[in-house]
């Protein structure tokens, strides 16, 4: 595992939470792609300036990167380019739906803000460009593009790791962070 490390896979599947522990257990720097490129009111910022944002955070130094690696996005194709390791989230459709279905639901109860500012609302649960109906309806995409990414990188100069369930991830995260811990 290198120290410019993407996490990569559909909405609710846990990118964010394991891209924050591994920068906080390997004292890199956190880059939450949602909070990066998205402002209040689920506006995403232009094109131009997510390159922009994108090419500052990741210029210099390790980091940690939460979100998509999509071929037909220059901006996360920068990301691509300067990471040295990707971690492949790549959860059945069922496991994503009830994640960013119980995200948004405590967000909504509880007022919690999404990256960028945004405010949840009954509205933002059901919109086909958001959340739930997003992820279900993206998830063969996601996963015929990701799969295609492991099999044009492999072997390639980063280090791919793929997992199809929660417990594979904890467990490599315990013993890829206990050396770090000690």
């Amino acid at each position: 595992m290198g120290a410019r490390i993407c996490v990569i896979g559909n909405a609710g599947a846990g990118k964010s939470t394991l891209a924050r522990a591994l920068a906080v257990r390997l004292g890199l720097r956190f880059l939450d792609r949602d909070a990066l490129v998205w402002r209040s009111g689920w506006v995403l910022t232009a094109r131009d300036e997510r390159l922009a944002i994108l090419d500052a955070a990741t210029r210099d130094g390790g980091w940690t990167y939460d979100g998509h690696l999509r071929s037909d996005h220059a901006d996360e194709q920068l990301v691509r380019a300067r990471c040295d390791t990707i971690v492949w989230l790549d959860f059945a459709r069922w496991t994503i739906a009830t994640s960013v279905t119980a995200r948004g639901v405590r967000r909504l109860l509880t007022g919690e803000l999404a990256p960028g500012g945004s405010r949840e609302t009954w509205r933002s649960l059901v919109a086909p460009e958001l959340n739930t109906r997003y992820a279900w309806a993206t998830h063969d995409r996601l996963r015929s593009e990701y799969g295609a990414l492991f099999a044009e990188e492999a072997p390639g100069p980063r280090a791919l790791l793929r997992f199809t369930h929660r417990g594979a991830v904890n467990r490599w995260f315990a013993a890829a962070t206990s050396s770090v811990a000690s």
